[in-house]
């Protein structure tokens, strides 16, 4: 039986098949439905910890279910804590690296809503692949601090933190200036700002 699942822009179920629990993902824009597979092929037969295309059809991807929870909720239970789990940060870093690497783009959404983090076997996973775009590495990184920041409650110390120490490995990973990083991650968090106040 299908059940409806969270999505601002499409219309996402789960479903069990004979190959067992999947994700059936109904794109409402074309262009969309096309980077997402084409992201998708060229992570294929890759080391990129992704879904699988089960099955295609037009405007349609069937995809194998992930397991996990979204970074949100681990981000949400380190406040609690008031510790960060670094391994979970650094995998970040890491997988969103080795996805420009594979496919030449970047993600443009960043929400940590779109990765899970299998608790385990310490996997992380990305997911939602349509708002993906050839870019810069350097952006990513400072939309990923910025988005880090602006989950409720905002700018707390152990998000700042967290923020930091993603930028400071971008920057030691990818050889990036950090003053530059850190200068692009302000405009980031304004422009995550703006899109709030004006939905």
């Amino acid at each position: 039986m299908q059940k409806q699942l969270q999505s601002r822009r499409n219309r996402v179920f789960s479903d069990q098949t004979e190959q067992g629990r999947c994700v059936i993902k109904k794109f409402s824009e074309e262009a969309s439905f096309q980077t997402e597979l084409q992201v998708y092929k060229a992570l294929h037969g890759s080391t990129v910890p992704c879904a699988r295309v089960l099955d295609q059809q037009p405007g349609i991807l069937v995809l194998s279910c992930l397991p996990g929870e979204n970074l949100v909720q681990w981000l949400e239970g380190q406040e609690q804590t008031g510790v960060a789990d670094w391994d979970i940060w650094e995998k970040l870093v890491c997988w969103l690296i080795e996805f420009w690497r594979h496919t030449g783009f970047v993600m443009t959404d960043v929400n940590l809503r779109n990765f899970l983090y299998d608790g385990q076997t310490k996997t992380l996973y990305g997911l939602d692949f349509e708002q993906c775009a050839q870019g810069s590495i350097d952006v990513c990184a400072a939309t990923l601090a910025a988005f880090i920041c602006s989950y409720r409650p905002e700018q707390t110390p152990l998000k700042q933190q967290i923020a930091r120490y993603v930028l400071e490995r971008f920057s030691a990973l990818c050889q990036l200036d950090m003053s530059a990083l850190q200068q692009e991650t302000k405009k980031q968090a304004q422009s995550i700002s703006q899109r709030r106040n004006n939905p």
